[in-house]
């Protein structure tokens, strides 16, 4: 499992966002640090407004729409990678159901578990190593706490 570039600059483009909140920026603003060329950011930024994670300004300006801990990596990669979301449509599936197919699709399902732990908060720059925000909003610190069932922090 990996990223498609195509999710890479859709994490560029809301990363670049939730770091100059209420500020709008231009597409050429979000490519200049080396993130992309202006054509990928355009094409993740038209997927991200047509989405509602963005909000287009009349000069062509693009806004976040959301609240970064409140959206999980898994729900970008549900838009970017729909493939990951659908074993039933990968080409594996049509081989039958055999031990590869199996795991491929335990090896997505897992993946995305995963994903569903991370949210854009934690891809924005100005965070330490090793905090992020579990699925749940709940603040954590990947060295020894974890989110319970009801969204309380616990340490392990």
């Amino acid at each position: 499992m990996y990223f498609t570039r195509e999710t890479e600059t859709a994490l560029i483009v809301v990363a670049a966002c939730a770091r100059r909140p209420g500020r709008s920026l231009a597409f050429w603003e979000i490519a200049e640090p080396g993130n992309g060329s202006m054509e990928e950011i355009a094409r993740s930024a038209s997927l991200l407004l047509r989405h509602g994670l963005l909000k287009g300004d009349l000069d062509g300006r693009v806004t976040l729409a959301i609240d970064p801990a409140n959206v999980t990596l898994g729900a970008i990669l549900r838009l970017t990678q729909p493939d990951l979301t659908r074993p039933g449509h990968r080409s594996v599936r049509r081989m039958g159901k055999n031990v590869f197919t199996l795991a491929v699709e335990a090896a997505s399902s897992n993946f995305l578990r995963i994903a569903e732990q991370f949210t854009v908060a934690d891809f924005m720059a100005d965070r330490p190593s090793g905090e992020r925000y579990a699925a749940c909003g709940s603040y954590c610190n990947a060295h020894g706490e974890r989110p319970s069932p009801q969204g309380n922090i616990k340490s392990e």
